[in-house]
């Protein structure tokens, strides 16, 4: 029987496969790994991937590109970069002392640090700054070199394919208002061709044409209304004439109303909406997404989905499936070439009807208010970058750790008596039973 050996890859290359496979602008992540490689070579053994972490949040640099840093330059201090560091501290402090580095490099090197004296701490540090100053600058322009080399040839290959390839399509729902409109535009002007899918009479054939007159890319359209079982049967049957590598779920609604005078049409409209078709029609394409290389779901929750409201009830729940469906999904497919990421939206203006809902929340509602054109920019940069949890804007960011910390019963005061003073403000001026959001 014929068997075949694998050959093991060296330190180097795990390190460089490492580098490749890290997210984010080539000077960010090679600033990371210097500073990290600068971290090193100092004598804090046990506090050195601490310290890289810390000061890598403080200077917003790639946190695991600095902790690859610091574990890189670790195997070489035994070998002689401690005794070296130390021979040029002790010169510039004036010290003839001559430790045994054979037994300082002996089990817990950071006592034997300690216990061989300050005078030989304080020389490996200064030595330390030197040597990891140009060990750090060496590396910068290694890495450095080394991803943009990578990314020009990426760039290369998605034009040679772009060249060959059949046409590609993205597939967006609740695309003719508000952020589904925000995003068709966005996805257009980075050159990708767009399949929409929106409630009728609502000018898609019109945006469509815009849409594809502007950008120069190829739109096709589809009316349905996803509260009708069959629409999205209907949806994905006309979808896969088409070659689909990315799934955009925005089709959602919402309301505020009290549970009990809610009607049976208004409650089951925001399920069939909200958390049939979003998971049917994921389910339906997912074939088709995973024919590609590599394929994109995006779908549209809120930052309700972190917590239980009253007057709301459904769309919250609704919204919560929503984040738990993709965050489970995305660990289902992990490996396939599929990526699937959630975006949390806070208050968005996405249409006159909303946009009259979140200015009657007070100040309170309106915090983290996003227009729906940022908001797309960041959805698709962060889907690109595969990230499977998207919390737009610093305050959603810091709603989300609140949301997280605060026990439910305090959430639902809070969050419901904004909703309350929305409701007040309601009985005054009634409006429609469904209303198409996502804040």
């Amino acid at each position: 029987m014929k068997t075949m050996s694998v050959k093991k890859k060296t330190f180097g290359q795990k390190v460089k496969s490492r580098i490749a496979g890290l997210k984010g602008k080539p000077r960010n992540i090679a600033t990371a790994f210097a500073m990290g490689s600068f971290i090193g070579v100092s004598p804090l053994v046990g506090m050195q991937i601490i310290l890289s972490i810390i000061l890598s949040f403080i200077l917003k640099l790639n946190r695991p590109a600095a902790i690859i840093g610091v574990i890189n330059t670790n195997w070489t201090k035994g070998l002689f970069l401690y005794p070296i560091n130390y021979q040029i501290g002790a010169m510039i402090l004036g010290s003839e002392r001559q430790p045994d580095f054979s037994e300082i490099l002996q089990g817990n090197i950071f006592r034997n640090l300690i216990e061989a004296g300050s005078d030989v701490f304080v020389a490996m540090l200064i030595g330390g700054c030197i040597t990891g100053a140009l060990i750090a600058v060496i590396y910068y322009q290694i890495v450095y070199i080394f991803l943009k080399k990578l990314k020009t040839s990426e760039s290369n290959n998605q034009t040679t394919m772009k060249n060959t390839e059949e046409p590609k399509y993205a597939l967006l729902t609740g695309a003719s208002q508000g952020l589904g409109k925000a995003l068709a535009n966005e996805l257009a002007s980075r050159n990708i061709n767009l399949l929409l899918v929106s409630l009728p009479d609502e000018g898609l054939e019109k945006l469509s044409q815009e849409i594809s007159q502007q950008y120069n890319v190829e739109v096709r359209w589809f009316e349905a209304d996803f509260s009708e079982s069959n629409s999205v049967y209907e949806v994905a049957e006309w979808a896969r004439n088409h070659k689909v590598f990315m799934l955009i779920n925005n089709a959602g609604v919402g309301g505020t109303k009290s549970f009990e005078s809610a009607s049976p049409h208004y409650v089951d409209n925001i399920i069939q909406v909200n958390v049939r078709a979003t998971s049917m029609l994921t389910r339906l394409m997912l074939p088709e997404l995973k024919k590609n290389v590599d394929s994109y779901i995006l779908n549209v929750a809120s930052m309700a989905s972190f917590s239980p409201f009253a007057f709301k009830t459904v769309y919250p729940a609704s919204k919560a499936f929503v984040y738990s469906f993709s965050r489970g999904l995305q660990e289902e497919l992990r490996g396939t070439g599929v990526y699937v990421s959630v975006i949390h939206p806070g208050p968005i203006k996405t249409n006159p009807e909303v946009t009259r809902r979140i200015e009657k929340q007070g100040v309170f509602g309106k915090m983290g208010l996003i227009t729906t054109e940022k908001l797309a920019h960041i959805a698709i940069r962060q889907v690109f970058r595969r990230d499977s949890l998207i919390l737009p804007g610093a305050f959603n960011k810091l709603n989300w750790l609140l949301m997280s910390i605060i026990p439910n019963y305090w959430k639902l005061l809070l969050v419901s008596r904004v909703v309350r003073r929305e409701i007040v403000e309601e009985k005054k001026t009634p409006s429609n039973d469904i209303i198409v959001s996502h804040a």
